[in-house]
């Protein structure tokens, strides 16, 4: 029975001790960063710069490259925990589009008849609105990582993709461009630096 209570003791000391550490670590009001992800704020890697504002409420903007050109946004995060741990967000972003953007070959119709094309294509810029659940972890004395998830809501349509076979283009094609371009499920991960 001892030896079980001394266990027991002994656990919630080092618990209590863990607690303490994390208590201790010193929070930073502005954190810089990198990352990447699928309908990420930055796209498939940028950068990001995020900003405590009062107690739990920040502002961030984030820069990248994505599927569908240069992507930035910006937004707002409340931790519910301090400025470390779980958080919700909501942001907008823009990706640029391209310019005389060549997929390889895409299907168009011609005479009734499917053919491939090589054309050229403009990728119209796109705006979504972004509501995301956010978890951040310390590593070391600073930093931190963590992994956002959530929903990109595409404000600007389907088909935003011009060019002289858009009017040809196969449903199949037609499909293809719109699923590359943003929107949808949000899945990303980040590693910030306190400064």
């Amino acid at each position: 029975m001892k030896k079980k209570l001394s266990s027991l003791i002994c656990a919630c000391c080092i618990l209590v001790q863990l607690h303490a550490q994390e208590s201790a670590v010193p929070e930073k009001i502005t954190y810089l960063g990198f990352g990447t992800g699928i309908n990420n704020s930055c796209g498939l890697i940028g950068l990001n710069l995020e900003q405590f504002v009062a107690g739990r409420i920040s502002v961030f903007g984030a820069a990248g490259i994505g599927s569908w050109g240069f992507k930035t946004a910006i937004g707002g995060r409340y931790y519910l925990d301090g400025k470390t741990g779980k958080a919700i967000g909501v942001s907008f972003s823009n990706a640029s589009g391209l310019t005389d953007f060549e997929p390889g070959n895409v299907k168009i119709l011609e005479n009734g008849q499917e053919v491939d094309s090589k054309g050229k294509f403009n990728l119209l810029p796109v705006q979504q609105i972004n509501i995301t659940w956010i978890r951040m972890w310390h590593v070391g004395k600073t930093n931190r990582m963590g992994i956002e998830l959530g929903y990109s809501i595409n404000i600007s349509g389907k088909d935003n993709v011009t060019g002289v076979d858009v009017p040809k283009l196969t449903d199949e094609s037609r499909d293809n461009f719109n699923f590359l371009q943003p929107g949808g499920l949000i899945f990303g991960f980040s590693f910030n630096f306190g400064i």
